[in-house]
């Protein structure tokens, strides 16, 4: 395992993304694609994944030439590793990946369904999936060590929201601070039925934040205010 290779698993470990239950299979096809930090691709570029050059990408990286197994092609490369994990997201949000968000469920959906439009090798699957534990040892090794205990003076992040919904049911909080939460499970099926219930002003109820089955996050009360009865998190 080369020095960078861990640099970018330390980097990930700590980055807020959408789906963290997809940081260990994306470790994994980066172990495979990137023969664990030592291509010339990786360590010149900064480019684990042998991300090919497109237009969608110029907000995370630029287009340099470079000679791949299968012939001299445009490819990305990236100032930073940090750009590097935002651009690997931006490179799947386009077509011919569309869809890839319905598939977010497990490591083993996700990869079975982006894995043959990202690779021509029919075991590529199989490849990705034979590194998944190490996937996931070195993302619980460096998250171990990048651990920050409660009490020290470093800032908390929360997690990225999908959407803000504003939900009429809430009230001042009058300046009080948050003392306790709430988890709640609820039955109502998906979570935009959720959204419409708490968007209805005579169902008198709401959360603060509620969270889909695919880890999508939406916020309907602001931090500095309440919801009738209490600070609560919906799980849907």
């Amino acid at each position: 395992m080369s020095e960078l290779f861990n640099q970018l698993v330390k980097a990930y470990a700590e980055k807020r993304i959408n789906f963290p239950q997809l940081k260990e299979i994306t470790i994994a096809q980066w172990l495979l694609e990137s023969a664990r930090g030592s291509s010339s691709l990786a360590v010149k570029h900064l480019n684990f994944g042998g991300l090919k050059w497109r237009e969608e990408m110029k907000d995370f990286a630029t287009a340099v030439d470079y000679e791949a197994h299968d012939g001299k092609e445009k490819y990305c490369k990236f100032e930073s590793i940090d750009k590097f994990i935002e651009g690997y997201w931006r490179f799947l949000d386009r077509s011919p990946y569309t869809g890839w968000r319905d598939h977010v469920d497990s490591p083993e959906n996700f990869i079975s369904f982006i894995g043959p439009i990202y690779a021509s090798d029919s075991n590529y699957v199989a490849k990705v999936l034979n590194l998944l534990a190490e996937g996931k040892q070195l993302l619980a090794a460096a998250g171990h060590i990048n651990h920050h205990h409660p009490g020290t003076a470093e800032p908390i992040s929360k997690p990225a929201i999908k959407a803000f919904i504003q939900s009429p049911n809430y009230s001042s909080r009058n300046g009080d601070k948050i003392d306790t939460i709430v988890l709640h499970y609820t039955t109502a099926g998906t979570a935009q039925s959720t959204i419409n219930h708490f968007s209805n002003s005579t169902s008198r109820v709401s959360a603060h934040y509620l969270i889909d089955k695919n880890g999508d996050i939406y916020q309907m009360v602001k931090d500095a205010d309440q919801e009738p009865f209490f600070d609560r998190v919906m799980l849907c």
